[in-house]
């Protein structure tokens, strides 16, 4: 039946308090003409006219603003108007939000005990899984094998208590039927998200669990993998180009192509030279007939080149006073502009140089600054991986004298993280060498640039071109055999907890 604005305000004007609304009696609108909450601020008789069907699970747009305010209330800590909004038949107390998110896995992780148990007491479902949508695009090789669901969103509000080391909500779930075995999607269970993130309390409330071992490797592992398969892959394509050129593009240009190129070049030209060759001889008698009547007509011509000749050196003779003192003149002038050129050219090279020699000073102190800080990394690195091994026989030695004396205070745990940490110390010597090598790169692209300017940065270019090609296939494996290790000791990880499910 109709609902009055009074029913619909309460005493406190918690509608008011929770979404902003102005009471008044003119609060008339429709609910496609304002955003967000606007629905809650019709009276409720008017929601109950839009005829939508209770419980709200349709995508229109008054139950989208419906079952939004009805989050935001859970998250705000709102109990009275979630109670009133269930009661009334708006909305079902697990209505998903509009990322996947159940009230009940809302109130978890709002951490709000009295919210949790009002949803439960109104008929909220404790096993009920949530599949949130990720708040940022997923990796474009992830979202083209989850989508817009990747399973480490899909949680019980169980698993989300234990994840959060809430030790009162997580009591009030079990006490309200919640299964404690369920496993999602990505192999996580309550027990294992509680022992991750080191909420031992929460751990030794739920019982031993054994499952989603190999999920949970391989969902930790996805990403190894995909390095792997990516650095792989492009091992492969180099090896793959490198085989095509030596065995086919190479054999195929030496022993076809470039006899192709040079008669498709070479070819007109020598037939045109043949066509030539055989019109000349053609032409020969011809030729034969016109070089006895050049013989016969010869003393008469060499006279008169003779008489030629005789006159043309006179004059040059008479000229060459004259020709001598205007290539003096012209001598003295081109040495007067050489000169002006050359100190020109001088004088810019000398202000190029002081102002590089100005640069100096900073490109050596940026320079010590990369040795001092890659030194002290590195050093620090090596003084931890040399202490390690000790602290190693240490733990070993304590857990020894504990298991003959049956204490507790050392366990195997304790070896296994020794363990962890000496091979960290070992991996992490290489790490800071590669880190120092990847900071030289931007101390020498500065310190190039900074003193020769382009040339220092074509200079730069072709050297890093270089390097790139040499060690492109030594990084691509050394990525490979780290994503290996990363593997291999999350695997070592998952069978210590089948052991050990409390691990």
């Amino acid at each position: 039946m109709p609902i009055t604005p009074d029913e619909f305000f309460t005493s406190e004007n918690q509608f008011d308090v929770a979404f902003g609304a102005v009471q008044g009696s003119g609060l008339r609108r429709d609910v496609e003409d304002v955003p967000a909450y606007s629905a809650l601020n019709t009276w409720l008789d008017e929601i109950a006219a839009l005829r939508l069907p209770f419980p709200l699970t349709t995508n229109s747009v008054p139950a989208r603003a419906i079952i939004a305010a009805f989050h935001t209330a859970i998250k705000e800590k709102n109990t009275e108007l979630v109670q009133t909004m269930v009661q009334r038949g708006l909305v079902s107390p697990d209505v998903p939000a509009a990322d996947g998110a159940t009230p009940l896995c809302d109130a978890v992780r709002a951490e709000n005990l009295f919210m949790a148990k009002l949803l439960l007491d109104l008929g909220a479902g404790v096993n009920q899984p949530e599949q949130r949508t990720p708040a940022f695009p997923l990796p474009r090789w992830r979202a083209s094998k989850y989508g817009v669901e990747p399973p480490e969103l899909n949680r019980t509000p169980l698993m989300l208590s234990a994840a959060g080391g809430h030790l009162a909500m997580l009591k009030l779930l079990l006490d309200a039927g919640a299964d404690d075995s369920t496993i999602a999607p990505d192999g996580q269970m309550a027990l294992r998200l509680a022992a991750e993130h080191g909420h031992r309390a929460l751990v030794d409330v739920l019982p031993s669990r054994r499952g989603g071992a190999w999920r949970r490797f391989m969902h930790h592992n996805e990403e190894n993998i995909h390095r792997a398969k990516q650095a792989g892959k492009n091992v492969a394509k180099v090896i793959h180009h490198s085989l095509k050129f030596v065995l086919w593009h190479l054999p195929k240009f030496l022993f076809w192509d470039m006899w192709v190129l040079l008669a498709r070049s070479f070819g007109p030209g020598i037939r045109r030279a043949a066509a030539a060759a055989r019109r000349e001889l053609c032409r020969l008698p011809g030729h034969t007939r016109a070089l006895g009547g050049f013989i016969k007509s010869s003393p008469a011509w060499i006279a008169k080149q003779a008489r030629a000749t005789a006159t043309q050196c006179k004059r040059a003779l008479a000229a060459t006073p004259t020709a001598l003192r205007q290539a003096a003149k012209a001598t003295a002038e081109c040495g007067a502009k050489s000169a002006r050129t050359l100190a020109s050219i001088a004088r810019a090279l000398a202000r190029y140089l002081w102002d590089r020699m100005l640069d100096v000073p900073g490109v050596l102190k940026l320079v010590w600054k990369w040795v001092v800080e890659s030194g002290m990394r590195v050093g620090r690195s090596l003084a931890v991986l040399a202490v390690m091994p000790v602290g190693l026989l240490h733990t070993v030695a304590m857990a020894v004298v504990a298991l003959l004396a049956r204490a507790r205070n050392v366990t195997f745990c304790d070896v296994r993280h020794a363990v962890v940490a000496l091979g960290r110390a070992a991996v992490d010597v290489p790490r800071q060498i590669w880190r120092a090598l990847v900071v030289l790169n931007e101390v020498a692209y500065a310190a190039l640039v900074t003193v020769f300017g382009w040339v220092g940065f074509i200079a730069y270019g072709i050297a890093f071109v270089a390097i790139w090609a040499v060690t492109f296939v030594p990084f691509q494996l050394a990525r490979i055999v780290l994503a290996a290790g990363r593997s291999v000791r999350m695997g070592v990880h998952e069978v210590a907890v089948l052991i050990n499910p409390k691990f």
